[in-house]
């Protein structure tokens, strides 16, 4: 109904018995600036949240008021309804996002990405062995600690996925999805950080027994990020061709720069990379160039 979201919204105030300014200062706590007035909009049904930061407060909302996830955000038009979700270009999303502990949406709201590398070691018979993730963040609000990191191996029949940190941080609630090769873990930073401090921090995925080839390097971003990096180590023989490719969650095509191959390394960077997917893809002699679906 065209109130729906009104309703849903003045429901669960009244459920919780709080004022507006009582929400909208846990709104300002993490790091969601919305008026009393804008709230009280919302809740007469005079205006409708539209903007990206406003769909990161009322999945804040649904947290502070105790409702089920989505329960206001499905209320919304369907053309508007989220953001994007990074785990839409991943096979087998609908079961990542729902083993995850956290909201996908912690990753826009809590945490910019300053500086992001990633970089994957292929062996001798063009299988993946392991890829390790260099990061710098900066907390958006207090209090910021963790976010759920998502991997997923070139082999749909890979077995032995493990996560583990390297620098600056700890893994946790690490596991594997028990019908797809994807791995699941939360970054766990060594405290909580104050609005503005920055983390450095690094971990390691291995993909354990693989047989199928590797042809490509993935990176959904959910948020912009300054710097770019996504690079592939070569153990064996190089490939013969390689190419980047970067899409909006729109569909549309995103700047990214070409990728290089010096010796054994293969690199692309993007600078001010834009929310999407980036991917590195690269061919083997004995294929006709086409990546793994």
């Amino acid at each position: 109904t065209p109130d729906a979201f009104a309703d849903r919204l003045a429901a669960a105030l009244t459920d919780r018995g709080l004022s507006l300014d009582r929400v909208q200062a846990h709104l300002a706590a993490a790091g969601c600036e919305v008026s009393v007035a804008t709230l009280s909009y919302w809740r007469a049904g005079r205006s409708r949240p539209w903007r990206d930061r406003s769909f990161d407060a009322v999945a804040e909302l649904e947290r502070i008021l105790r409702v089920p996830a989505g329960h206001l955000i499905r209320a919304l038009p369907t053309r508007r309804r989220a953001p994007w979700n990074p785990l839409a270009a991943l096979p087998h999303h609908e079961a990542t996002a729902a083993a995850l502990n956290a909201p996908t949406i912690d990753l826009i709201r809590r945490w910019t990405r300053l500086y992001v590398e990633d970089l994957l070691v292929i062996d001798a018979q063009h299988r993946e062995t392991h890829q390790i993730t260099t990061m710098i963040v900066e907390a958006k609000a207090d209090g910021a600690r963790t976010w759920p990191i998502v991997t997923m191996a070139a082999d749909p029949d890979a077995r032995g996925l493990a996560v583990s940190a390297l620098a600056g941080c700890e893994i946790a609630d690490a596991r594997v999805l028990a019908d797809a090769p994807i791995a699941i873990a939360e970054v766990v930073l060594p405290r909580a950080l104050r609005q503005g401090e920055r983390a450095h921090l690094a971990y390691r995925v291995d993909f354990g027994a693989t047989g199928a080839a590797s042809c490509r390097l993935s990176r959904s971003l959910p948020g912009p990020t300054r710097v770019l990096s996504l690079g592939v180590r070569f153990d064996g023989d190089a490939p013969t061709g390689h190419r980047t490719s970067a899409r909006s969650p729109r569909g549309d095509a995103l700047p990214v720069g070409q990728a290089t191959l010096v010796g054994d390394r293969l690199q692309a960077t993007a600078l001010d990379a834009q929310t999407g997917l980036y991917q590195v893809a690269w061919d083997w002699p004995d294929t006709d160039g086409t990546p793994p679906a």
